[in-house]
């Protein structure tokens, strides 16, 4: 089949074709599909080759949907002739030959027809590269080559061509019937070899009977201790990286990087949906000014109390409030106090100088089980990565204003699931989520090697999105632009945004973040573990040791591979291949909430390729040879 040629050249196939000997050859010029369906079906065919333009994605969800341009106005995928070619298999066709480009497609339809073999094209090929194969090809095939030498050999000869088509060698593929015996010219023809027409080149056989001779014995021998060896080598060398890496990781020298690894994965997770159950309202810094007051005591401004009293009549319909807001002094406004007092929606923040600084009372009208701490535990880079739940007596200044165990995104989660009929607990010092027990953080723990672990801390999963959930200003909140239903059975946060806050956070993936938006995070992280099955982020010491392994092993793999080559650079470009399929398995799993090592794994690869050059089994190469 010769089909659209627009653009190529494929007149020297067809002069190729009519040179095969003891072969009848139907040339098909782009056919129409009715001719092409009633020539499969009219006579018995041994090979079926086409030439033109194909392609195994053509405008269809089905990535493996294979298409050939039989004709310039016709295209026909392999399933549009699935009868006509199943009964060309059935009457004897035994190989297929696509010398054309992106044809893996068409290899996988044809399969179902359990055809023989095939030949393919992996990607788009030039038309020089394609007219080379096939002349190598049919030149040894029709001499007497067996199919799977020829192809070889064929493969092989575009070696030469490889400076002006890299990876040239790489394009042709044989797709097997596993089921079907290796093909010949003879067998195709009818014609036995004799010893005048059988290529010099080809091996002799023995005899079926004939006596295995020692020197073959030999060779066998040097063989099974090469297997040995190679085997011996690649163990101890696998168990030698991965016990140095997980060494060079228990030091806490790869921390700092590993995190840094760490953030850009999160950065590059797929984008989440905000958290419905959550709106925020936020206070910039014009909003400070306009409805704020200076307190002449402590000498802090915050918004007056009418705004605040007026606040919370809007959010009257709101499930849970979360001021995260520094109110420690008392109400001035009376109905203020009443709200404080009589509304158990309200859920109040201090500051218990976990990290230092001062600490900081709540409003001292609020009952203290509804009140919670803000404190944050920062690395030592300064980014937000864990989230501290509560914490002990003895991390409890005595004489602190803030004495709540309980951190202020627990608070919030914990009253709205209460409604849920869930009631946070803790049991041996797990957080304990109707069925979902939350793990304390212990070091070591993925990267984190050498941190204080103090107080009930787990890792922070923020959610992929600019904001963990919706967002109205202050102002909109009090000129009535806020659509009641956004805050009908929500929690609802009320906290500063404003550019010269203090309480502004580096995050994994986002510099600046207002205080209110983290623990919008950090409550959103909490209820949809247990309402919507979202993970946590979690690690796993032995599964980090059998994915450094795998690291280790994958690269000697590389290393043996091509150490007999001597183009170390295909063996770099394998191994950054290797390491951009391992990033991608590390991205999945952070998705699915596993933390993986990245940057040990990416070293063990690097250690083992060149330690499978430096131990390659050089000693048994001359008595290999010698036999």
């Amino acid at each position: 089949i010769l089909g659209n040629s627009t653009g190529i050249d494929i007149q020297a196939d067809r002069a190729l074709l009519e040179r095969l000997p003891q072969a009848e050859v139907c040339f098909l010029v782009e056919p129409e599909r009715q001719v092409l369906t009633e020539r499969l079906w009219s006579q018995a065919w041994d090979m079926l080759f086409f030439a033109g333009h194909s392609t195994s994605n053509p405008n269809s969800s089905d990535q493996s949907l294979g298409e050939i341009q039989i004709n310039p106005q016709e295209s026909l995928t392999i399933p549009q002739l699935h009868y006509a070619l199943k009964k060309a298999v059935a009457r004897g066709l035994k190989l297929a030959i696509f010398n054309s480009c992106d044809g893996l497609g068409l290899a996988r339809n044809l399969a179902d027809l359990h055809l023989p073999q095939m030949i393919v094209m992996r990607e788009p090929v030039p038309d020089r590269v394609a007219q080379e194969f096939l002349k190598s090809f049919l030149d040894s095939f029709a001499q007497g080559l067996p199919f799977y030498i020829a192809v070889r050999e064929a493969r092989e000869r575009l070696q030469g061509l490889e400076d002006q088509f890299p990876c040239a060698t790489w394009l042709p593929v044989i797709c097997q019937n596993p089921a079907e015996p290796s093909l010949s010219w003879s067998a195709l023809t009818g014609q036995a070899l004799t010893e005048e027409n059988q290529p010099a080149d080809l091996p002799t056989v023995a005899p079926k009977h004939a006596p295995l001779r020692q020197p073959i014995r030999r060779r066998y021998s040097a063989l099974a201790k090469l297997a040995l060896y190679s085997l011996a080598t690649t163990l101890a060398t696998t168990a030698a990286v991965t016990t140095a890496m997980l060494g060079l990781r228990a030091t806490g020298l790869l921390q700092s990087a590993e995190l840094k690894a760490f953030d850009t994965l999160m950065q590059l997770r797929p984008p989440e949906a905000q958290d419905a159950r959550l709106l925020l309202v936020t206070i910039n810094d014009a909003e400070r000014q306009q409805y704020g007051a200076e307190l002449p005591t402590i000498g802090r401004l915050s918004i007056s109390d009418p705004v605040l009293s007026q606040v919370l009549q809007k959010l009257s319909s709101a499930r849970v409030i979360g001021l995260d807001l520094y109110r420690d002094f008392p109400a001035s406004s009376p109905q203020l106090a009443d709200q404080y007092q009589q509304d158990n929606r309200l859920i109040a923040v201090c500051k218990a100088r976990y990290t230092g600084g001062d600490s900081i009372a709540p409003p001292p009208e609020i009952q203290p089980e509804q009140v919670g701490f803000s404190d944050f535990v920062p690395d030592a880079d300064g980014i937000l990565r864990r989230q501290l739940l509560s914490m002990t007596a003895d991390l409890i200044d005595p004489g602190s204003p803030c004495s709540s165990p309980y951190a202020f995104s627990l608070q919030l989660a914990r009253r709205y699931l209460q409604d849920q009929q869930i009631s946070p607990r803790f049991i041996d010092g797990n957080l304990q989520l109707d069925k979902l027990q939350i793990k304390r953080l212990q070091a070591p723990i993925g990267a984190y090697q050498r941190i204080d672990t103090s107080g009930n801390q787990i890792l922070l999963n923020y959610r992929a999105t600019a904001s963990p959930a919706q967002q109205v200003t202050l102002t909109q909140l009090l000129t009535g632009q806020v659509n009641p239903a956004i805050i009908q059975d929500r929690i609802v946060l009320v906290g500063v945004i404003a550019v010269d806050s203090d309480d502004i956070w580096i995050t994994p993936i986002d510099a600046r973040m207002a205080g209110v938006t983290a623990q919008a995070h950090m409550v959103s992280q909490l209820l949809s573990a247990v309402l919507d099955q979202r993970p946590l982020l979690r690690s796993n010491p032995w599964l980090d040791g059998f994915w450094i392994g795998v690291g280790a092993l994958v690269g000697q793999m590389i290393g043996w591979r091509y150490h007999r080559t001597g183009r170390w650079w295909a063996v770099w470009l394998v191994v950054l291949v290797a390491a951009s399929l391992g990033i991608a398995v590390c991205w999945g799993a952070l998705i699915a909430g596993y933390w993986l090592p990245l940057l040990p794994v990416g070293l063990a690869l690097g250690t083992g390729s060149i330690l499978s050059k430096l131990l390659n089994p050089t000693r048994f190469q001359p008595q290999l040879k010698a036999q």
